[in-house]
């Protein structure tokens, strides 16, 4: 498949995939046959690609419910270390890297392209890079969700449970996120901007769709919503 992707042989590249071929598949330097449709401008190609891999992660959706929930309840009970530049889970499975900081940068910015102003939801707390930039653009309001023990240690040793203008709601954003999307479905959304970055909840489907059906309730109409997400 990645061959035929590589050399632009559409027909081919589809015929393979129906008769099987992994739609995720990926070649040496890590290139998904998406990202070089993309570049390419294959839309038929990419498009097929989509289809594929939305029909796949949707049946995943339906049967490895439990398994997710299984893994993120195994993480959560995990000790977790603070290295240099790292945070690390006991499997040594790197929970956020200090390489990441640039993008969450960027993730900051595109969620409040102005200074001031913005209510702001994140969802996981790491290393704090992102909340740390979303800080710097002073935001009228910041609320954070962190489920793990050790994190949250870490964040009041830091003094993120006392900062001015920040709430921190402890626990996972499954049990402390819909009862407050239930009471704001009649007002205004309490968000202009939301970032969604979790660690171990589950396989390709991970929870990404059940946070989906919390946004109407959550973000203002014409707000933004970035995540970063395996």
């Amino acid at each position: 498949l990645m061959a035929a992707v590589h050399a632009g042989q559409t027909a081919e590249a589809l015929a393979l995939m129906e008769a099987g071929a992994p739609w995720d598949a990926i070649d040496s330097f890590g290139h998904s046959a998406g990202a070089i449709a993309l570049r390419d401008g294959n839309t038929a190609l990419l498009d097929a690609l989509l289809e594929a891999g939305s029909s796949s992660v949707l049946w995943e959706a339906a049967h490895e419910a439990c398994f997710g929930h299984s893994l993120h309840s195994d993480f959560l009970q995990q000790r977790l270390r603070f290295e240099e530049g790292r945070l690390m889970d006991e499997l040594d499975r790197p929970v956020m890297m200090a390489w990441e900081a640039p993008l969450m940068e960027a993730h900051a910015a595109a969620l409040c392209p102005e200074e001031g102003g913005a209510r702001v939801l994140n969802l996981g707390f790491g290393l704090g890079l992102v909340d740390t930039a979303l800080q710097r653009r002073r935001p009228a309001s910041h609320t954070i969700v962190e489920p793990h023990a050790d994190v949250l240690l870490a964040m009041r040793r830091g003094g993120w449970l006392e900062r001015a203008g920040v709430t921190v709601l402890q626990g996972t954003w499954q049990g402390v996120l819909p009862p407050l999307g239930v009471r704001c479905e009649q007002a205004d959304p309490p968000f202009d901007a939301i970032f969604f970055d979790t660690f171990a909840e589950g396989g390709a489907s991970d929870e990404l769709f059940r946070f989906h059906e919390l946004l109407p309730g959550l973000l203002r109409p014409g707000g933004v919503y970035s995540y970063f997400n395996g």
